[in-house]
């Protein structure tokens, strides 16, 4: 948990460093395994939601997928789920 935080913090403020294009929010969501909900992990930025159910959205897509996606900005109708980029990594405990 503590390498995603430093992570989190390093990424963010590396891109708003370089003055790139509005960077509000960088982090990490969790789960336990394929099926379940995103939970919020480390991040850094404005508020985010907290739990995110398979399929919902950008980032619920993704993960239930099992790939990665890249966005630009998305409004999904279930409502807001904001990626630029979501990265799935599988990773073994």
């Amino acid at each position: 948990m503590s390498n995603t935080s430093n992570a989190s913090a390093l990424i963010f403020h590396g891109l708003r460093a370089r003055n790139e294009a509005d960077v509000n929010w960088v982090g990490f969501y969790v789960k336990n395994s394929p099926d379940e909900e995103l939970i919020l992990g480390p991040f850094q930025g404005e508020v985010a939601c907290v739990i995110i159910p398979p399929g919902k959205g950008v980032c619920g897509a993704a993960a239930k997928r099992r790939t990665t996606v890249v966005r630009r900005l998305t409004l999904s109708a279930e409502g807001l789920q904001w990626c630029l980029l979501f990265f799935y990594l599988d990773v073994e405990k």
